[in-house]
């Protein structure tokens, strides 16, 4: 693979990890803040709507600047607020500190992809992307479990310091191996994209596929350590099912979206994510908690739906670029807006499920959601 695309892929995975490691010492966390549950779960919420709303701003006034210096900026700082989220005295804190790194890590993920494209014929660029995007599946393979089990032996604030410290070295990575001729397209950009449906109608699928993948993913320590009986150590290890359905969805989704990105494909990927988070639920009235049933139900909806979540992810990114041309890094800041977006409003709306119904009713929550979109989906263009 290309050295620049390698980095970037490192540059996503210490960003995936940071983003998402958290989740499973949630419950401690909480406990610790002293408040509760899906209070501690809107640390998602105010991530993701932040970067929704500061992407399609920050990545076209800083595209001016250049690559390198804007990727190892963006790095820098999001490794030192997860730094100050580990050090946090108050959940206030902790909150407004994940809500500032959200606004200034914005501009990593489309511009890493962006230049991705440009670093391969037009024919590979569906490969390039799911090599980036890679990065994520690493890190939920990898980055996230090792996250939650250095926080289950030292304490949830050493899972914000183990990110903090890998997007320090990300930072330094591209630093010393992105030269400076890596940059954006000059000109001023244009939103022309978004008055076109090929386009819109794939962004709003990127809202309702991941609303429906954090309705539950943003619960998702809480809901494994129910359901399995274990703790952040084992949850940790059952996380890493996630990067390897991850693994399997990014390397179909590449090869599918350079031959085969249809309505139809992307519709059958929606109704098996779906379908992958039906067992959360049915969990709590087939198998006892803890019981191996329970453990291989969970294992079993992990695989399925990231497999079926991570096809998805290059299909869309990919639609997005092809129907902006030009502006594919501005197109890549609003797709990643609406990702973000989709993130916060699901995890909203499953702190609701939470308070309203309990844990157990998030895998059939999840499940609407994207049965809806395999509908919205079809009727693509």
């Amino acid at each position: 693979m290309n050295r620049r695309l390698l980095l970037l892929t490192f540059g996503n995975f210490t960003v995936g990890t940071a983003m998402y490691a958290f989740l499973g010492v949630l419950g401690a966390l909480a406990e610790d803040l002293e408040v509760p549950v899906a209070r501690a779960g809107q640390l998602a919420t105010g991530f993701a709507v932040t970067f929704a709303l500061a992407a399609p701003v920050l990545v076209p006034a800083t595209r001016r600047f250049g690559a390198r210096r804007v990727l190892v900026l963006s790095l820098a700082a999001f490794g030192v607020l997860n730094l100050a989220s580990a050090a946090a005295p108050t959940f206030r804190l902790l909150f407004g500190a994940r809500v500032a790194a959200a606004a200034l890590s914005c501009v990593f993920a489309p511009l890493a992809g962006a230049l991705a494209t440009t670093m391969v014929p037009p024919e590979k660029r569906g490969k390039a992307l799911a090599a980036v995007i890679a990065g994520v599946v690493l890190a939920l393979a990898a980055g996230v479990p090792l996250g939650t089990l250095v926080g289950g032996r030292f304490g949830w604030r050493a899972t914000f310091a183990f990110a903090g410290a890998l997007n320090l070295l990300g930072a330094l990575a591209i630093a010393a191996g992105v030269p400076d001729n890596e940059a954006a397209p000059p000109g001023k950009p244009s939103f022309a994209f978004l008055r076109r449906w090929d386009a819109a109608s794939n962004l709003v699928l990127v809202m309702v596929a991941f609303a429906g993948v954090f309705l539950a993913f943003g619960y998702i320590g809480p809901l494994l350590e129910e359901l399995t009986g274990l703790g952040p150590r084992g949850v940790g290890g059952l996380q890493a099912v996630v990067g390897l359905g991850g693994a399997v969805g990014t390397v179909l989704g590449g090869a599918l979206a350079d031959k085969r990105p249809t309505p139809g494909v992307m519709a059958l990927c929606f109704v098996f994510g779906g379908l992958g988070f039906v067992p959360f639920t049915a969990m709590y009235a087939l198998a006892e908690p803890g019981s191996a049933l329970a453990i291989a139900g969970c294992a079993l909806a992990l695989l399925i739906g990231s497999a079926a979540m991570f096809t998805l992810v290059p299909l869309l990114q990919f639609r997005v670029v092809r129907a902006a041309g030009p502006e594919a890094p501005t197109a890549l800041a609003f797709y990643f807006s609406f990702f973000y977006f989709g993130q916060g409003l699901g995890s909203a709306v499953g702190g609701l499920v939470v308070a309203v119904a309990g844990l157990a009713q998030l895998g059939l929550a999840a499940a609407v959601v994207l049965l809806l979109g395999a509908a919205i989906a079809r009727a693509a263009p």
